[in-house]
């Protein structure tokens, strides 16, 4: 999904890009090839795809994006490996979410070691902070390869969707870092 903000004149604001499993890794092309199209990014249960199964041609511009990741996600590894659907089609190799994360803190000039919080129940927070882009890692301890969040249960075969913390939510927080003259009216491209 791209979702674009209006300003408070009723102007487009700016896009944000959001994609969940290969929808992220939709947003992973748009991050490495045409960063400079949108203000900030999420991607949610998907890692970057190994060197060896990616064909991006990487600009190497610095991107602000949150990956929100389960770490018993059985088709997105969170330690990286293989790729599989649900039923057990290989589809390829990715790196895993912490690599993931860094390659984005390297390229916004931030090599030194995340700063680290635990959010309540099995959530914790890497944030890259202070370079030209702000990159979170959230990692969802025990969460599946779903979207978290406490309302509604993904099916079972995907694994178990935590309810320890709002996916959405946070996705919005993160964007809302960098609003800068929007309006709270969210409109879809």
């Amino acid at each position: 999904m791209i979702a674009n903000l209006q300003t408070s004149d009723g102007a487009a604001g700016p896009i944000y890009v959001l994609g969940y499993s290969t929808g992220g890794l939709m947003v992973y092309r748009l991050a490495m090839e045409a960063p400079e199209t949108f203000r900030a990014a999420a991607a949610i249960s998907a890692n970057l795809p190994a060197e060896t199964d990616s064909d991006c041609v990487a600009s190497r511009s610095p991107v602000s994006i949150a990956i929100l990741n389960g770490t018993e996600d059985q088709i997105n590894p969170f330690e990286g490996g293989s790729r599989s659907s649900v039923w057990t089609m290989s589809l390829g190799h990715v790196q895993s979410a912490e690599q993931s994360a860094r390659y984005f803190a390297e390229l916004a000039g931030q090599a030194s070691e995340p700063y680290v919080e635990r959010l309540p129940h099995r959530v914790e927070r890497r944030t890259w902070s202070g370079g030209s882009a702000n990159i979170e890692l959230l990692a969802i301890h025990g969460g599946g390869h779903t979207i978290s969040q406490p309302l509604v249960r993904q099916p079972r075969i995907l694994g178990s969707t935590s309810a320890d913390i709002d996916t959405p939510g946070e996705v919005w927080r993160f964007f809302t870092q960098f609003r800068r003259g929007t309006s709270d009216t969210a409109m879809l491209n």
